[in-house]
């Protein structure tokens, strides 16, 4: 595929927001598949809890470990369970992720839980390519305005130079329409990384 030209002083005129929710989101992406970095964090936040919490992690461990379909994968995205305990979730969904693709997939296009957004973009940047061109082929069915801007980062992560046009559409859009929500972050992140500036 050709090289993508950006119009030109695109980035000089649309700096990054280091401090974005979109920064954030590729940063917790990249840390939660570092085992030892997370098994650390685990042990660094069980030294200052409550028993009532460290209740709960060992009980969400228990639910991860039992994960054994793709429907129990997308069910455990949708209820609260402690952050601390993501990466587990995360390694063993990827386990499963054949099966869990296609529900989640179809249940980010109609859902609003932020929670369930963040972890559904953090597995599939994690998972095979192929998932997020799906994602990409169904963009229009997104309804709720921050899966779609997640769904843009995304793109950027698995290095779609094909979503370019649709990430500078996008930055657009939410800068215009969202100006409260920092939404255009996550296309203008995907920007920076397919121009190998992020």
């Amino acid at each position: 595929m050709e090289k993508y030209l950006f119009p030109k002083s695109f980035f000089k005129k649309n700096p990054l927001d280091q401090m974005s929710a979109a920064v954030i989101a590729d940063s917790f992406c990249m840390l939660s598949t570092i085992d030892r970095l997370n098994e650390e964090i685990e042990r660094i936040i069980d030294d200052g809890i409550s028993e009532e919490r460290r209740e709960k992690i060992q009980q969400d461990k228990q639910v991860i470990e039992a994960l054994d379909s793709g429907e129990a994968v997308e069910a455990y995205m949708r209820k609260g369970h402690d952050i601390v305990v993501d990466y587990l979730f995360l390694k063993k969904a990827l386990t499963l992720i054949d099966d869990a693709a296609p529900l989640v997939l179809k249940r980010y296009q109609t859902i609003a839980q932020d929670r369930f957004i963040e972890l559904a973009f953090r597995l599939l940047a994690n998972a095979d390519k192929r998932y997020a061109k799906q994602l990409f082929a169904n963009y229009a069915r997104i309804r709720d305005p921050y899966a779609k801007a997640v769904a843009c980062l995304l793109f950027g992560e698995h290095k779609m130079e094909e979503s370019i046009p649709l990430l500078l559409a996008e930055y657009d859009h939410f800068r215009r329409d969202c100006p409260e929500e920092s939404h255009a972050q996550f296309p203008l992140l995907a920007l920076y990384i397919l121009a190998g500036k992020a």
